[in-house]
């Protein structure tokens, strides 16, 4: 009996001192949606990158998807995939053509959204959707940029 008890308190004890889990911290998430219109017209095929931080590496980009035809879009990204999953202060990158004044085919307007902290929570999946609500994509935001799709 005793050698049973001193098993099991020695799996609690190396168990406790964290040598059978992992130090990994739990992973972060956001959902974030909304409309893009260029004008009166809905903005269709529109690009929308979520980064995990405000560096815009390839490697920082936690989800991507394109407006539907409605304008929509909705996409949910987290942290638990990356190296330090408990850094995770997301931006949302809109990439468009709307009265975009270069003719190159691999151009676009590009501007970033820095969704509130408030609805970053802890999980794999957002919790409360951050809603941009719609946009006017024609008008210029601040720190709006034009160039290819991967550059800064």
């Amino acid at each position: 009996m005793r050698a049973v008890l001193f098993l099991l308190f020695a799996v609690f004890a190396i168990g406790h001192a964290g040598l059978f889990s992992s130090s990994k911290k739990p992973a972060k998430a956001i959902t974030v949606k909304g409309k893009l219109v260029c004008g009166n017209a809905t903005v269709e095929g529109a690009k929308i990158k979520l980064y995990a931080v405000n560096s815009r590496k390839k490697s920082d980009i936690v989800a991507t998807t394109q407006s539907v035809s409605t304008g929509e879009f909705y996409m949910d990204g987290n942290s638990a995939d990356r190296k330090h999953p408990d850094i995770f202060e997301p931006i949302v990158v809109v990439f468009h053509k709307c009265d975009l004044k270069s003719k190159k085919e691999d151009y676009y307007r590009k501007f970033v959204v820095k969704p509130p902290e408030t609805y970053v929570n802890h999980g794999r999946m957002g919790l409360k959707p951050y809603d941009i609500g719609t946009l006017n994509v024609q008008l210029e935001y601040p720190k709006e940029t034009q160039g290819k799709e991967d550059e800064e």
